[in-house]
């Protein structure tokens, strides 16, 4: 399960990599018609792209087991493991990577990589400590006859608590400073292009003239 979720939240990334650099072009381009290129990002923009990348794959998770439960108490269908790794896999998927297309859109690829690599940690260890509680409570269960945590179980448990104030910490944090890292990318590259036409008058030649606003 830890490889499918890392997997699926580098397929997540790679796949709002493409939104990343498709949003940079249109803001390099914006301002065509009035002949001003504007090389600068967009802080809202940025506070978007994470903010959607992070909450639509999660809403689309829950929204999925919420059909799945009520299908599964009208008994239309029958809610297997199937549906349930789809659900982890989109509602931890988004935690871990949506938070960083913001960064990757203001270009800002080192938070983007720190903040994604901790909440992968983060849930790789959770999902760890969530097995062990699963495996200490069976062996209570069935073998032990008793419904309650070993010491082993306890620590995972607080363990799990832990990693998940990890994974919605680092994530609101991407989510707030995508658009500082937005300004932080306008503030090293604060370059403006303005095209317009111009005519020389002694030479009688017309043209375009570049001016560069550094």
């Amino acid at each position: 399960m830890s490889f499918c979720s890392s997997g699926f939240g580098l397929a997540l990334l790679l796949a709002l990599t493409p939104l990343s650099v498709a949003a940079q072009q249109a803001d390099t381009t914006a301002g065509v018609g009035s002949g001003v290129h504007d090389f600068a990002k967009s802080p809202a923009r940025a506070a978007v792209y994470s903010l959607g990348g992070t909450v639509l794959p999660m809403a689309g998770g829950l929204a999925l087991m919420t059909v799945g439960e009520r299908s599964m108490s009208w008994g239309r269908i029958e809610v297997g493991t199937d549906l349930s790794q789809v659900v982890a896999l989109l509602v931890v998927g988004g935690l871990v990577a949506g938070p960083a297309a913001g960064h990757l859109y203001a270009d800002h690829r080192r938070q983007a990589h720190i903040g994604l690599g901790v909440r992968s940690g983060a849930a790789v260890v959770g999902l760890g400590a969530a097995t062990v509680i699963l495996f200490d409570a069976t062996f209570d269960f069935f073998v032990l006859e008793e419904p309650s945590l070993s010491r082993t179980g306890r620590i995972a448990e607080d363990l799990l608590t832990g990693t998940v104030f990890v994974l919605m910490g680092s994530a609101i944090f991407d989510i707030v400073t995508a658009p500082l890292s937005a300004h932080r990318y306008n503030e090293k590259n604060d370059l403006r292009v303005q095209v317009a036409p111009r005519v020389h008058p002694i030479l009688d030649q017309a043209g375009l003239a570049m001016d560069l606003r550094f």
